[in-house]
């Protein structure tokens, strides 16, 4: 019988805690999630941040491009007050930092926001002895390339680039085989994709060549019971707590 699907904290807990902080990473760990996505940017000194955006004025109080500003002048900036008060004081995390919270609690799927984050992240992943933790996400097949030219025993999820995004939505059928086709000969873990794209047959047709399916971003408890019920195997979600309400009353998935 099948298994429920991982359930994924899209940047930790990132619904009701500010996004890409250790305090939504917590809030995630004490949920008992399966993973946490994280996203990985380079500061101007060459560290790797937690942060989405390639600015910092949208999560935090300062401005500017993270790749503009040290390490030291983002740890100054407040990550928290712009979700709520009750985080204030919030800093933007190292990827260090993430590495060592997740250590033995949780997963991570490293989001791969700037290439030239890959050599630091594989030594970090490499120091912390946390291969067997990570995922790295965000990735092409040229950006999957580059991940295993920096460390080949990293698991890499392939997603949808331009080319695809467009097929997806011009050609559905045509899609469907060329995704699963491109992700299986780059020899690619899983398809890795937002979940609007998602139909039965690809999942079906996915699944008779080994690849399982990431469904990105659902926060809908209607979307969440569709997905589960077509057979995803990984579900990310802003407010993962409805995807685990959801698996609590869901039906079990049949032998």
């Amino acid at each position: 019988m099948r298994t429920r699907p991982l359930v994924i904290g899209h940047r930790g807990n990132a619904g009701p805690a500010p996004a890409n902080t250790l305090a939504g990473y917590r809030e995630a760990i004490e949920m008992g999630l399966d993973m946490i996505e994280v996203d990985l940017q380079m500061t101007l000194d060459g560290e790797v941040v937690m942060l989405h955006d390639d600015i910092v004025d949208e999560t935090t109080d300062g401005s500017g491009r993270v790749d503009s500003l040290t390490l030291a002048e983002i740890r100054k900036l407040d990550a928290g007050s712009w979700k709520s008060s009750l985080y204030r004081g919030e800093r933007i995390p190292t990827l260090e930092e993430t590495l060592e919270l997740a250590k033995g609690r949780i997963h991570l799927s490293l989001d791969l926001k700037d290439t030239r984050v890959i050599p630091r992240m594989a030594q970090a992943v490499r120091d912390a002895d946390m291969l067997d933790q990570v995922v790295v996400c965000g990735c092409d097949v040229q950006r999957a390339s580059m991940v295993r030219d920096a460390e080949p025993r990293f698991t890499v999820v392939l997603n949808m680039d331009d080319k695809m995004n467009k097929l997806a939505r011009n050609a559905p059928d045509q899609f469907t085989q060329a995704y699963i086709d491109l992700a299986s000969q780059a020899h690619l873990a899983a398809l890795n994709m937002n979940f609007r794209y998602i139909t039965p047959e690809l999942v079906y047709r996915a699944h008779l060549r080994g690849l399982p399916v990431w469904a990105w971003t659902v926060d809908s408890s209607r979307d969440i019971q569709a997905l589960i019920t077509i057979g995803v195997d990984a579900i990310y979600s802003n407010w993962p707590e409805r995807v685990l309400k959801v698996l609590d009353g869901a039906k079990p998935l049949p032998q």
